[in-house]
């Protein structure tokens, strides 16, 4: 497969020009009494632009211009260039706080386009269109990017607008993933056994950038790790990526070469317990053709026809397909109704070959790359394609689909943060189950008082009274956090007032979100919640900062029998970071409890590990070691009867405690 897998550009970099070098605010008419400071802070910023612009370093460049920050946090320039860098990163929270200042201080093309593709990151589609409209509405011919190219991301926004959220559980496969780009990940039909792709560095590469066929096998419910394909024919010194197999199991179609490569077709021994490809040969043509390019293809379930993307016609990628005349191929006949003004590729077929799963950027995408599926209605005809519903498809790229047998499980790659790096391979299933319903409250109000039109009259309006749990005092400065569950997108960001209001407006009802609290000498607040009532006001009661208390952190989750952090608990991350940066003299203790299932000691050194990767996380994002302790307490000191589900769940908790103060 053509090594078109890789980040697609987010066109950001084009507007990085509109600034200039020095930021006009750096001057002594605004700073006449700190020149030697501004002088450091002018310096800063010229080295924060060299490592930017230059060499594309963004963790120097952020370096740099967070110490322009620290000596004014009011430079909207400086603003933006830490909302890109950190969107480049795929730090979205970061982002999105940075993009929103920028916006509050100087309303510029440049930062109104920041804005637009963060909050499309986030998935907030309804921002996300305000700001592409005005962008477009205040766009010169000399603006980069060009009109057109924010006309199809606002269409983009708009299909976002309307996908539909189904219960799909997504789930990273990290025995396959790696901090390279893993995709195509396929099974053999009726056995356990999966191939997959990926560019991470081994034996048979000529570069680090070089693919290569790896293969895995599913027992005990989990995936073991990959192996490399040792077989110099097939993996051979250069790109070989697995394009897909037969549903008989007995062939294997790959790719190798380059930007203009061909494809293979290698028979696979069914007859072994590791089923392996052998006797490579390239398919004829006209699939592969001097003078197209051609990156992946697969054959009907009947074998008689092969589907595969190729660039023939208007520069873009097509799906096409052609069919066996006695003992030739007949020329590609392209699939109408199936491709767009964009690119498809990855054609994959289910099991009975009634439904056709491809990929596509074109109009109809949220964003990137986005994963589709057609029904046949006859011979190679196909109804009009549809998106598969988030959290499958996202605003991020998702490729390289297949299914297990029955198609009840949904395999992909896509390149969203949260994963190991680059592409990672994901997989899905449907959820009958409701999400866990919990006690009513609501949420808060936008950053930006401008974007009032963007909130829908069905949404609901209502306010926070947060208060002293030992006097009732109102409690003003109370930072406010408000985040999608279990997306884990942030939806707002409020302090209360003077009179210890934070106003909510326009929050859907009928959801469940994380609520996180932080204000200084108060315990952390965090709460998960389901807004399902009209209640207008709701108050909040937060208690003193008080020795040896234990807080339960409701909103952190690992995977199963597993120490790897979820991403949708980086939120309740960010709440117990501020508390330690509000309060910065508190010590804590990170404590690990899980629920009596297993082995006494196992379950003891998995709660030690949880604790350890919370601090970890908490140190990388810059605590002191000293202020930070784990401990793992295992199955001890249940909350909850560990004879009902129920009960484990709320034994398998994190807590912390302030330990000095």
């Amino acid at each position: 497969m053509l090594r078109i897998l890789c980040l697609v550009s987010l066109l950001i970099s084009c507007s990085l020009s509109v600034f200039s070098q020095n930021d006009s605010t750096l001057t002594k008419t605004f700073f006449p009494d700190k020149g030697n400071a501004l002088h450091t802070a002018k310096q800063n910023f010229k080295i924060a632009e060299n490592w930017l612009n230059e060499y594309n370093s963004l963790d120097s460049a952020i370096l740099y211009y967070e110490k322009v920050n620290a000596f004014c946090s009011n430079i909207s320039d400086v603003n933006y260039k830490l909302g890109y860098c950190n969107l480049q990163k795929g730090n979205l929270t970061l982002a999105d706080s940075f993009a929103t200042k920028a916006y509050q201080l100087k309303s510029t093309l440049p930062v109104l386009y920041l804005n637009a593709r963060v909050n499309h990151y986030l998935e907030n589609p309804e921002k996300a269109l305000v700001f592409y409209q005005k962008y477009l509405e205040q766009y010169t011919p000399t603006a980069s990017p060009d009109k057109k190219y924010v006309e199809q991301l606002f269409q983009h926004a708009n299909v976002m607008l309307s996908s539909k959220n189904e219960q799909y559980q997504i789930n990273t496969i990290d025995s396959l993933n790696s901090e390279e780009d893993e995709f195509s990940p396929l099974f053999i039909p009726n056995t356990s056994q999966l191939f997959f792709s990926s560019n991470k560095k081994s034996m048979s590469s000529i570069n680090e950038e070089s693919i290569n066929i790896y293969y895995s096998f599913f027992k005990d419910g989990e995936f073991q790790k990959g192996k490399i394909l040792n077989n110099r024919s097939i993996n051979i010194r250069g790109n070989s990526g697995i394009s897909s197999i037969s549903k008989s199991g007995k062939t294997m179609v790959i790719y190798h070469g380059f930007s203009v490569g061909r494809l293979y077709y290698a028979k696979i021994d069914l007859t072994k317990d590791t089923k392996l490809p052998n006797h490579k040969k390239k398919l004829p043509s006209p699939i592969n053709n001097y003078f197209y390019q051609v990156i992946g293809g697969t054959f009907t379930p009947d074998g008689k026809a092969f589907y595969f993307s190729s660039k023939r016609k208007d520069g873009v990628f097509n799906l096409y397909y052609t069919k066996r005349n006695g003992k030739k191929w007949v020329d590609p006949i392209l699939l109408e109704k199936i491709n767009s003004k964009g690119n498809e590729i990855d054609p994959y077929f289910s099991a009975n070959g009634d439904t056709l799963y491809f990929s596509s950027d074109g109009p109809n995408s949220i964003g990137g790359y986005d994963i589709f599926q057609s029904v046949k209605t006859g011979d190679h005809s196909w109804s009009k394609p549809f998106g598969l519903p988030m959290p499958i498809n996202s605003a991020y790229d998702e490729k390289t689909p297949s299914t297990n047998d029955d198609g009840s499980l949904i395999l992909f790659s896509s390149n969203r943060p949260g994963g190991k790096g680059g592409f990672d391979i994901y997989s899905s299933s449907y959820q009958k189950e409701k999400m866990e319903e919990e006690e009513p409250m609501v949420v808060s109000e936008p950053q930006f008082h401008t974007l009032d039109s963007i909130l829908d009259e069905n949404l609901l309006n209502t306010q926070l009274h947060i208060l002293s749990k030992k006097d009732s005092s109102q409690l003003s400065g109370a930072k406010i956090t408000i985040y999608t569950f279990p997306e884990n997108i942030v939806l707002r960001r409020i302090v209360s007032d003077t009179n210890g209001v934070a106003k909510i407006n326009a929050i859907p009802n009928d959801h469940t979100f994380g609520v996180n609290i932080v204000k200084k000498g108060y315990d952390l607040f965090s709460l998960k919640v389901h807004i399902d009532s009209l209640k207008t006001d709701y108050t909040l009661y937060l208690d003193s900062i008080e020795l040896n208390h234990n807080i339960t952190l409701k909103n952190i989750f690992f995977d199963t029998n597993s120490s790897k952090i979820k991403k949708s608990s980086y939120n309740e991350l960010e709440n117990v970071l501020s508390f330690l940066k509000v309060n910065s003299n508190v010590v804590i203790q990170i404590e690990g409890y899980t629920d009596n299932t297993g082995d006494y000691d196992i379950n003891m050194m998995l709660s030690q590990k949880r604790a350890d990767a919370i601090v970890a996380y908490l140190i990388d994002a810059g605590i002191s070691k000293e202020r930070l302790i784990s401990k793992g307490f295992g199955e001890e000191n249940p909350v909850a009867d560990n004879k009902t589900e129920e009960g484990k769940a709320q034994n398998r908790r994190t807590e912390f405690k302030v330990i000095k103060n």
